[in-house]
């Protein structure tokens, strides 16, 4: 790791940084998954993070629901949430993702929590109920809007700005 993505991994909170290694299959997460002592070795040397500080992290992490520890650490749906803003792909040539909801007023906090959703992810808002990103969180919403089942009152899109 070059010393410019050194200073900017170490600047991530640990408890970003412990979300980040339970992505599958990245070498991060092999390393916690088989190999934790090492894991949290490497993490000490790399955030500048005390190693404890990093084990409380991620009891933590286990304590707000944001990772499984059953035999093999996982992020659950509210840990991938988290981590999302920092593995999105930009959408190609200009795209973006734009979501457009009218969700009753019966179901006003669902609304709520939809917008702070879509502003945690990065989204900018067009309109009060327009949305856009240029980042590809289609899995991270379709999930929201299935666990708020609000799905009939919200659309969701992949858009190209035409001027």
């Amino acid at each position: 790791m070059n010393d410019m993505a050194k200073r900017r991994h170490s600047a991530q909170p640990a408890t970003t940084q412990i979300l980040l290694a339970l992505i599958p299959y990245s070498k991060r997460n092999l390393q916690l998954t088989f190999h934790p002592s090492k894991f949290f070795d490497e993490l000490e040397k790399t955030s500048g993070l005390k190693r404890l500080t990093l084990q409380q992290s991620y009891a933590r992490l286990k304590q707000r629901g944001l990772i499984t520890d059953t035999r093999t650490p996982k992020l659950t749906a509210k840990g991938k949430e988290q981590v999302q803003p920092y593995v999105a792909e930009k959408l190609d040539d200009g795209k973006q993702l734009m979501v457009i909801f009218d969700i009753p007023e019966d179901f006003g906090e669902h609304r709520r929590q939809l917008r702070n959703l879509l502003r945690h992810l990065g989204f900018t808002q067009v309109q009060r109920s327009v949305w856009v990103s240029s980042h590809d969180h289609k899995q991270v919403v379709k999930e929201a809007v299935a666990d708020l089942k609000v799905n009939g009152w919200v659309e969701l899109f992949e858009t190209k700005k035409l001027s």
